[in-house]
């Protein structure tokens, strides 16, 4: 077999692996971004049970602090009266007097045992209250710290259902990608190796004609991967600028960008006035609706003045 043939297929075959490892890096990303989404939505899960039971620990708290402010205001409205009766009954007067003033000793057991038992009814009176008010305090600060805390994971909830709207873009975008390479792959996979296997010195030489031509009837047969669409030209202005390939470009070479054919690739490229053959070597164009970007020298050889529409045959 001829050496420039045995480069050729080794070209291809090499156009082939990288195409499987983009395709293999493509799976990569889209697992990524799915495991992504799976993690963002079982923290947004956590988050929201959190903040549902701080909620409902808040709205117990808060219901509790109700009923003992409702028990603690009667409480104290007891010992108010009882304050009041003990005025009106002339409270200024002390047991002492009461007794001494007595008509009998009978009398004065009875007065003092009734002071007594008064005094311990309010003394019972005054711990309960004192007590609910401890209560009501230990509720009023942890109803505080559940208000503090429901803020909280109110903002995590909004912050964590951004991160999942977006790792469900980014996932999406990652599921298209691996299904238009596996798409790209298939293709390639088909291609025949045998169509590639020309000694370049017969491929510049089909360039050269078709670009001095300009008028060839029909591309060269091929088998592969056929795309109609817009075309576009190279600026001169990025002459000596390195594409994809790591060459500069250079506006006299038949060369040309394309989104996802590989890089080495040679394509038969139909336009108004006629075809071409040029290497793919860099990547785009990255405006919505073009295929394929041309190199000036394959532009004029095909009649393309700037946008044109064209057919591409991978060879």
């Amino acid at each position: 077999m001829p050496r420039n043939s045995v480069r050729v297929r080794v070209i291809a075959v090499s156009a082939f692996m990288i195409a499987l490892v983009v395709s293999l890096s493509a799976n990569t990303r889209s697992s990524s971004a799915t495991s992504a989404v799976d993690r963002w939505g079982a923290t947004l899960a956590q988050h929201q049970h959190a903040l549902r039971a701080s909620t409902r620990s808040r709205t117990t708290a808060a219901a509790s602090l109700a009923s003992l402010r409702r028990s603690n205001a009667r409480l104290l409205t007891v010992v108010q009266q009882r304050v009041v009766s003990i005025y009106k009954a002339g409270g200024t007067q002390s047991v002492a007097d009461i007794v001494v003033h007595s008509t009998s000793m009978g009398g004065a057991r009875d007065v003092a045992d009734v002071v007594d038992t008064v005094a311990r009814v309010d003394t019972q009176a005054l711990g309960r209250y004192e007590r609910v008010a401890a209560r009501i305090n230990t509720l009023e600060t942890r109803i505080t710290v559940l208000d503090s805390r429901i803020r909280r994971l109110k903002r995590q909830v909004v912050s964590d259902r951004a991160h999942v709207v977006a790792a469900m873009r980014a996932a999406r975008r990652a599921r298209e990608a691996m299904q238009l390479r596996q798409q790209q792959m298939a293709r390639v996979a088909d291609l025949p190796l045998v169509p590639r296997a020309v000694a370049p010195e017969t491929i510049v030489s089909q360039a050269a004609t078709a670009s001095q031509s300009q008028h060839a009837s029909s591309p060269p047969s091929s088998t592969g991967f056929t795309q109609t669409g817009v075309a576009s030209m190279y600026s001169d202005q990025l002459a000596g600028e390195q594409t994809s390939t790591g060459e500069q470009y250079d506006p006299n070479a038949m060369t040309a960008a394309h989104l996802s054919l590989p890089l080495g690739s040679w394509v038969s490229v139909r336009g108004p006035a006629g075809s071409v053959l040029v290497r793919i070597n860099d990547r785009g164009p990255y405006v919505a609706g073009r295929i394929i970007d041309l190199s000036r020298a394959a532009a004029q050889a095909i009649g393309l003045p700037g946008l044109g529409t064209v057919t591409i045959t991978v060879l």
